[in-house]
């Protein structure tokens, strides 16, 4: 009782402060306040190694029992998930992203940002040791400071629309990273015609793609379709 009454403190604490921030690198898409809301409702919650919930979390295990809650399924360890959606630099942190951390000699850790400043400083929540649970963290706090090793961002919000839109959990680094700009004796184009119920995010599943590319190839702006609109696919 003693430990989440401390932990809500400290969640009211952070929410005071929020209030008083600059909030420009904040996304506003409703959906992505919906998931960080669900992780920030687990504040108090204990740490449990190798637990993804209801009641216990480790740091992965919170990742996972929340972005399935909304559907999406995360893969399991901290280190699985930092292979997920696409790399994001410091300067461009948003809140829903993903941000990682050094345990020996690898990723050993994870949370999910909800704040972020003028200086590109982050707060996130995180389920941490069996002493804290699920806790809420600052950037430059010693343990996190020296230790960060990157973000990943598995959700974007169009600024045009305030749709979400997915990246593709499934796609690697090395994949996101292929010059686009010359085909190889084994890439073809070919076109896909829009169909009623289709999202980006559907057609991307269907040729293994991401999101990103279908929009760099057709030169969209946003994720709204139209029913017979023709999209370039390069395979």
């Amino acid at each position: 009782m003693k430990k989440q009454i401390l932990c809500l403190i400290i969640v009211l604490q952070f929410v005071i402060t929020l209030f008083g921030q600059d909030s420009l690198k904040n996304n506003n898409c409703d959906k992505i306040d919906s998931i960080v809301q669900f992780a920030l409702s687990k504040v108090g919650c204990e740490y449990k190694y190798g637990s993804a919930g209801p009641e216990h979390f480790d740091c992965s295990g919170l990742m996972y029992y929340t972005f399935s809650h909304f559907g999406m399924k995360l893969l399991r360890s901290s280190s699985e998930q930092f292979t997920m959606g696409k790399k994001v630099d410091t300067k461009e942190l948003r809140k829903g992203d993903l941000v990682f951390f050094n345990r020996g000699k690898g990723v050993g850790h994870v949370g999910i940002v909800f704040d972020v400043d003028s200086l590109y400083n982050f707060r996130f929540v995180h389920a941490t040791t069996t002493r804290r649970g699920v806790c809420l963290d600052h950037s430059y706090q010693m343990g996190y400071k020296t230790t960060f090793v990157g973000a990943r961002r598995l959700l974007e919000c169009d600024e045009i629309s305030r749709n979400l839109i997915l990246t593709d959990l499934s796609v690697s680094e090395k994949r996101d990273n292929a010059d686009d700009s010359v085909l190889n004796n084994t890439q073809q184009e070919k076109f896909y015609h829009v169909k009623k119920g289709d999202t980006l995010y559907s057609i991307s599943k269907r040729y293994k793609v991401t999101i990103e590319k279908l929009m760099k190839w057709n030169h969209l702006k946003s994720n709204q379709l139209q029913i017979g609109q023709r999209l370039k696919i390069v395979h």
